[in-house]
């Protein structure tokens, strides 16, 4: 799946299939969405998460092999408040 800026949607990528994709394309999204609601930047997020920039944009484009640390990180700003 990768965002459009076009019509500022996500577009799904076909070629891709698999409980583990939709799982990580679930996470990008989850993330993207916050991220964009919260008015932060890509820049502004890694830093608050402790992680670096080209991190974060794997994250955000369903990069599915994630280190445990970088997923607990995710997960916690994804449920906090």
């Amino acid at each position: 799946m990768k965002f459009d800026k076009g019509n500022a949607d996500w577009e799904p990528d076909l070629e891709e299939d698999g409980d583990v994709y939709d799982l990580s394309l679930s996470l990008a999204m989850d993330v993207y969405v916050k991220r964009k609601a919260e008015g932060l930047t890509q820049r502004e997020l890694a830093r608050k998460l402790g992680v670096g920039l080209e991190t974060l944009s794997k994250i955000e484009n369903g990069h599915e092999n994630l280190r445990t640390k970088v997923k607990m990180k995710t997960d916690e700003y994804l449920n906090e408040e």
